[in-house]
């Protein structure tokens, strides 16, 4: 479902049809900090200022995870005052560890970045220890 619309180049038409689509959720209408999609190792991340970031990921894999998915973020312990903070707290490089069983909960940290907790909903099950590397692309905004 996702992979034509995350491969390849990113742009604001293909964010605003997931978003009209109702397969990303309108950042004016976020209550967490982020939501990212992902498939085999490669997504988006949309966070409630509008910001567009691409990332790549990489996870050695204990069980069977699903290579789509669609997860929000609870919470960024970071400061997110402004459009800056919220490209200086996602965008960079994190490692972290996801558990899952029919829901996912990940931790993500690296290097003195914030610590950011992702929960999602998955068909998979089991353990994997990752690292991503996030790029800002765009603001839908400006």
């Amino acid at each position: 479902m996702l992979k034509k619309e995350i491969t390849g180049n990113i742009t604001k038409e293909k964010v605003l049809q997931l978003i009209n689509k109702g397969i990303l959720p309108n950042p004016k209408d976020m209550d967490q900090d982020y939501y990212y999609c992902s498939v085999d190792g490669f997504g988006l991340i949309v966070d409630k200022m509008g910001n567009v970031y691409r990332f790549s990921e990489t996870s050695l894999d204990f069980g069977k995870f699903a290579s789509e998915q669609i997860s929000l973020v609870m919470e960024i312990i970071m400061k997110k005052n402004n459009v800056d903070d919220y490209v200086n707290s996602i965008a960079g490089e994190s490692a972290g560890v996801n558990i899952a069983v029919g829901r996912q909960v990940g931790i993500l940290s690296w290097n003195g970045a914030p610590v950011s907790t992702e929960v999602g909903v998955t068909t998979g099950a089991g353990m994997s220890v990752g690292f991503r590397e996030t790029k800002r692309v765009f603001n839908l905004y400006y």
